[in-house]
């Protein structure tokens, strides 16, 4: 049987920002390839409602949060989560300010993947 080595991250704090269908998705999958530490999990969404799903009874509560994530608070938001160079930011929202938070993330040093280039002024 094949198996899949996985990427150790677990001393990297990893930032999902919006809680949709594609994010649950990636979140169910994410045992199967990475050694994280749950502690260091944080998910961000604008509707409390869509804060639902496998596995989210295993993150810390205070890493949950209800937030509409805009270029005006960003900056915010990663400092009070304390992300520090080769930390991990996973956009997964939409008709956002993706151009600002790409940009943010280049001159941090954080490590920056979004699954649709949306941003808002488009």
């Amino acid at each position: 049987m094949f198996s899949i080595k996985k990427i150790n991250i677990d001393s990297k704090k990893i930032l999902f920002l919006g809680y949709g269908a594609v994010a649950k998705c990636v979140w169910n999958y994410f045992d199967y390839y990475f050694d994280y530490n749950i502690n260091n999990v944080y998910i961000v969404d604008k509707y409390e409602e869509s804060i639902y799903g496998p596995k989210l009874d295993k993150i810390n509560e205070k890493n949950i949060i209800i937030l509409n994530v805009r270029s005006f608070n960003f900056d915010k938001l990663i400092s009070d989560i304390g992300l520090n160079i080769g930390d991990i930011v996973i956009d997964l929202t939409y008709a956002s300010n993706t151009y600002y938070f790409i940009t943010k993330c280049l001159d941090l040093g954080l490590n920056y993947i979004n699954t649709s280039i949306e941003d808002c002024n488009d």
